[in-house]
């Protein structure tokens, strides 16, 4: 009876354990389906149907305004299935960053993680991939710290998941680059990029689109780094690669080309670089729009070469446009505002308006201070620019304060091609603000030996303080009797 009884009971229980295998899984079906059934209402509705004129209003909308109409609806369709609430904030994620969207990309980055931790399981790879994009974003919005943090909680999972995914650790090294150049740390930035670029040669089937990128990342910090000559056969190599696999009129390979005038601009080839331009302007225009940030930045390097040929009346209108544009994708307190502006108001000032560049550098030093610690390299920059600017306008009394403290190697820090003598130009207007105030006595050893280092270094920036300032040692000279009393 015992035997019978526990075969009886043992075949109870087997029976119940199919039953509730059986009913969980039909509960894993109905669920699989209902998600299945929303999903396809969300591409229907929300998405295919945005490009609707019929629903939307408008004809001739695009994949991506569809996908952003689209974007509202994501939480309120997958409430209960965080898995592909996650997948999609994470496609948004990634589509908004390549559209330089940095905003909605961030956005939508902070709901995929949401939505990635709120899975059972956890997919490690996509939260560490989620994550590492955000970072990246938020660097570019300026939000340094954050952007760290991000990163610092996907550190241990990257350095786990690294052996068999290569290309999560290339995209965390990334993402800590992008935050080295945002700061104007070059030499960080340079280490990171190297090591990526060497990753990547291990990983043979690795995306292009991925490649591509990350030869670019290289070639910029080698340039920043001054190596321009290794810098221009990086880009070479990716552009001649890029016209083989996009054509070389796609707006990709303009892109590429705009930066290699910029490094040919650095390297006073100016009329090779020109060259390069209206062709990479015109195919960034016509795929992305001239509002787009890839076509303000192709803009920027055009006004920017005018600068360097001093043809401040054509650089002008351009940095205008790109100041108005930069804000309108960014806001005027992003990075990417503040240094629209900055180039904007130091080209008013080298164009001899003074006058108009004040209240302009004045609300970028506004600015740098809301987005940079005191101690940052911009701040010091910011604070130059400002009191050369008042020491043109007479007003030696407002500038004094802004060039006290001001360190040389933070100031050179500051231009992404840092000046062969910043203690030369820093001593140049300290000369300077003392002979506004009369005192010659003071000025005029200051600015011999700044003009001495100047000419051996610097000689096309004296040429420029010269136009502007006149002979200031002569000046100075004069002031004292022709120098006598200090020979």
């Amino acid at each position: 009876v015992l035997t019978a009884t526990a075969v009886l009971l043992a075949g109870l229980a087997l029976s119940l354990a199919f039953y509730v295998q059986s009913r969980n899984a039909g509960r894993r079906l109905e669920k699989e389906y209902r998600v299945v059934e929303t999903l396809n209402r969300f591409l229907a509705r929300d998405l295919i149907g945005a490009a609707n004129p019929s629903i939307s209003g408008r004809t001739g909308v695009t994949v991506m305004e569809a996908a952003k109409a689209a974007r509202p609806h994501i939480d309120e369709r997958f409430g209960e299935a965080p898995e592909i609430r996650a997948a999609l904030h994470q496609a948004m994620q990634e589509a908004l960053a390549g559209l330089t969207d940095y905003e909605g990309s961030i956005e939508e980055g902070r709901k995929a993680v949401e939505a990635h931790l709120a899975a059972t399981p956890v997919d490690a790879l996509a939260l560490s991939e989620s994550r590492i994009r955000l970072g990246w974003c938020l660097s570019r919005e300026g939000h340094y710290d954050e952007a760290g943090a991000v990163l610092k909680e996907t550190a241990a999972e990257v350095a786990r998941l690294a052996p068999a995914h290569p290309q999560t650790q290339i995209r965390y090294w990334e993402a800590l680059s992008q935050i080295a150049i945002d700061q104007l740390d070059g030499k960080t930035a340079l280490e990171l990029d190297r090591k990526s670029w060497a990753l990547m040669q291990t990983v043979p089937d690795a995306d292009p689109v991925f490649r591509e990128r990350i030869e670019f990342n290289l070639a910029e910090s080698l340039r920043i780094a001054h190596e321009l000559g290794e810098s221009e056969a990086v880009l070479r190599d990716l552009i001649a690669r890029q016209a083989l696999h996009w054509g070389a009129g796609h707006w990709k390979t303009r892109f590429s080309e705009a930066v290699l005038a910029n490094n040919l601009a650095a390297q006073k080839r100016y009329d090779e670089a020109g060259a390069l331009l209206p062709l990479a302007i015109a195919a960034l225009d016509a795929a992305l729009g001239p509002d787009s940030r890839r076509a303000l930045m192709a803009r920027s390097i055009l006004a920017n070469l005018y600068v360097n040929q001093t043809r401040y009346a054509q650089a002008l209108p351009l940095y205008r446009d790109i100041y108005t544009g930069m804000v309108k994708l960014s806001g005027e307190e992003s990075s990417a505002g503040f240094v629209a502006l900055s180039d904007l108001a130091f080209t008013t000032q080298l164009a001899g308006d003074s006058r108009a560049a004040e209240p302009l550098m004045r609300r970028a030093l506004q600015i740098a201070q809301k987005l940079y610690p005191p101690d940052s390299p911009v701040i010091h920059g910011v604070r130059y620019n400002l009191a050369t600017c008042l020491l043109d306008l007479n007003r030696p009394a407002e500038a004094a304060p802004l060039l006290q403290g001001i360190d040389a190697g933070l100031y050179a820090q500051s231009r992404l091609s840092p000046p062969e003598a910043p203690q030369a130009m820093l001593d140049y207007q300290a000369g300077r603000l003392a002979l506004e105030r009369g005192d010659a006595a003071t000025a005029l050893p200051l600015l011999r030996g700044a003009v001495a280092v100047l000419s051996e270094k610097m000689a096309s920036t004296l040429e420029v303080f010269r136009k502007r300032d006149g002979d200031l040692v002569a000046q100075a000279e004069a002031q004292l009797g022709g120098g006598k009393g200090l020979r």
